[in-house]
């Protein structure tokens, strides 16, 4: 079964980072386009390609590249995951995430999963 917006041409990266010392935003973005830009030759290009980042829910981006080259991000170091991307909002067709725009972060609220855990817990927890 097919998800909503899964074309095969917009990939999620899930990326890798230390946790000691945890880099910062800007750090993981950063090395979000030297990965793409060392498979699409350029960080330039890969500017071009990302479409959203994302440092809070998961570490990663989107890329808007070929199922092959999404073989070859998938083999580079610090890329966790490389999967098709679908909608998180299906009527608005948006992936979701902070939207990435020529190397630039417009950044969008965002679902803090950590706070979503943290409210069960303490819904779930004994009076």
């Amino acid at each position: 079964m097919l998800l909503d917006g899964y074309d095969y041409k917009h990939w999620l990266i899930v990326m890798e980072f230390s946790e000691n010392p945890k880099p910062s935003n800007g750090e993981m973005i950063a090395s979000s386009v030297k990965t793409l830009g060392a498979v699409v030759k350029s960080e330039e290009e890969a500017n071009k390609k990302i479409y959203l980042v994302c440092t809070m829910t998961y570490t990663g981006f989107g890329a808007l590249i070929s199922e092959e080259l999404s073989y070859k991000v998938n083999r580079l170091p610090s890329v966790l995951w490389v999967l098709p991307s679908s909608y998180l909002d299906v009527p608005n067709k948006d992936y979701g995430g902070d939207l990435f725009f020529d190397g630039k972060v417009i950044n969008r609220p965002q679902f803090h999963f950590n706070e979503r855990q943290n409210i069960r817990k303490k819904a779930s927890a004994p009076i």
